[in-house]
């Protein structure tokens, strides 16, 4: 979904999509990492020293351990936010 599009049908975009500033995926142990609409996963370990991607991963699921190199369809929340799925309206 194209930022213009997303606007039109009233989803909240941030300002970056809009205007074509590039930002930098960053995590912490105990952020979540959510992808897509109902994959969450806790970030249980971060190899690089600034917090970049690949991250160590255990999804809430099924409790499975693996590297991940997020797309551009995944989002990093930081611990102690709620993980938003967008299809549930629930915190994850």
């Amino acid at each position: 979904m194209t930022a213009m599009v997303a606007a039109a049908a009233g989803v909240r975009v941030p300002a970056a999509a809009t205007s074509g500033e590039v930002v930098r995926m960053r995590a912490r142990i105990g952020d979540r990492l959510v992808v897509g609409e109902d994959r969450v996963g806790e970030v249980v370990g971060v190899p690089s020293a600034d917090g970049s991607p690949p991250y160590v991963i255990k999804w809430l699921k099924d409790g499975h351990i693996a590297m991940v190199l997020p797309d551009q369809y995944s989002r990093i929340v930081p611990a102690g936010r709620a993980a938003v799925t967008e299809g549930s309206g629930a915190a994850a």
